[in-house]
């Protein structure tokens, strides 16, 4: 009895995980991760001037993750995203009720609501860059990353 034992629990083993691998090649490729495009088109960039409602800095559930900078215009509200990074540091980013600013970014729709991605918030006293042109975020203190064609990276550099 004891010699069955053993193979009767490989057996039941095998049989308990063998629904959990895919049958076909076709099974495991849907299961992989799909790259989406960026919600940032430079293309679409636009500026808009206003006044400052309120500075969010931790958003309503629904909301995209990040600040929200809320300002009055001539059109309504818009909510302009700015993300954490802006919020935080040696000199975070504020803003009082009633504040002139003039804000670049594209227009994009979260969750069937309007949200403004923001890439430069400029006020009367300071200029903050929130994300590049590719829509990714700017760490405060960090240098934007260049390409430079030196002769260590066409060589591949050190090894």
């Amino acid at each position: 009895m004891r010699n069955l034992l053993g193979p009767l629990c490989l057996l039941t083993v095998l049989l308990v995980s063998f629904p959990a691998t895919p049958l076909s090649a076709k099974e495991s490729a849907a299961r992989q991760r799909v790259a989406h495009a960026s919600r940032y088109d430079l293309a679409k960039e636009e500026s808009i001037e206003g006044t400052v409602e309120s500075l969010i800095t931790k958003p309503a559930p629904g909301k995209m993750l990040g600040g929200h900078l809320m300002v009055a215009t001539a059109k309504g509200s818009v909510d302009g995203q700015i993300g954490a990074f802006v919020l935080r540091g040696s000199q975070p980013f504020t803003a009082t009720p009633g504040e002139k600013v003039k804000i670049t970014g594209v227009m994009t729709t979260f969750h069937g609501q309007e949200a403004f991605l923001v890439r430069t918030i400029e006020t009367p006293e300071r200029t903050v860059v929130v994300r590049d042109a590719h829509g990714f975020f700017v760490v405060p203190g960090t240098r934007p990353v260049t390409r430079t064609s030196s002769a260590t990276s066409s060589q591949g550099g050190a090894r």
